[in-house]
C-alpha cells in the first residue's frame, strides 16, 4: 500500500470507530437522561480530530518518491467526487431542515454545527472510499 492508500484506510477506520463511540454514548445518555443531556454528549465528536493525524502518521520518507502522476490523478478525481457529493448532500440537508422547520421560523443552534460535522465526514469518507476503489482496494502494484 502506498501512502495515499494508508491515509484513506486510516481515515475510514477512525470514522467508523468514532461514529460507533459517539452514537453509543449519545444513545445511552438519551435513553437514561433525556434529550438535553444527550445534546451535551455530542462534543465527543471532537474525536474526529484524530483524522488530522493521518498526515503525521504517514509522512513521506526522505529521498523516496511515492506520489507519481497516477496518484495525483486519483487524488484529484477522489477530491472532485467528494466535494460533488458534499454539495448535493448539503443542499438536500438545508432544504430538508427548511421544509421541516419553516413554520417555526427558527432553526435550533444545535443543528448547524452537526451539519458542518456531517459535511466534513462526507468529504473525508467519500474521498477515502474513492481512493481505495481507484486503487482496487488492494496494494499498489509496482
Amino acid at each position: 500500500m502506498n501512502r495515499l492508500q494508508k491515509m484513506a484506510s486510516y481515515n475510514l477506520i477512525v470514522i467508523a470507530i468514532v461514529l460507533i463511540i459517539v452514537v453509543f454514548v449519545v444513545g445511552l445518555t438519551y435513553h437514561y437522561k433525556g434529550s438535553q443531556e444527550a445534546r451535551e454528549a455530542i462534543p465527543l465528536a471532537g474525536l474526529f480530530g484524530l483524522l488530522g493525524l493521518s498526515g503525521v502518521l504517514f509522512r513521506k520518507k526522505r529521498g523516496e518518491t511515492d506520489f507519481d502522476e497516477r496518484d495525483q490523478l486519483i487524488l484529484r478525481k477522489s477530491t472532485a467526487l467528494a466535494y460533488s457529493v458534499f454539495w448535493v448532500a448539503w443542499i438536500a440537508a438545508s432544504m430538508t431542515i427548511w421544509a421541516v422547520l419553516h413554520r417555526r421560523g427558527t432553526v435550533t443552534v444545535y443543528i448547524l454545527p452537526i451539519m458542518v460535522l456531517i459535511g466534513g465526514l462526507i468529504v473525508v469518507t467519500v474521498q477515502s472510499v474513492a481512493i481505495l476503489i481507484q486503487y482496487g482496494w488492494g496494494g499498489k502494484k509496482s
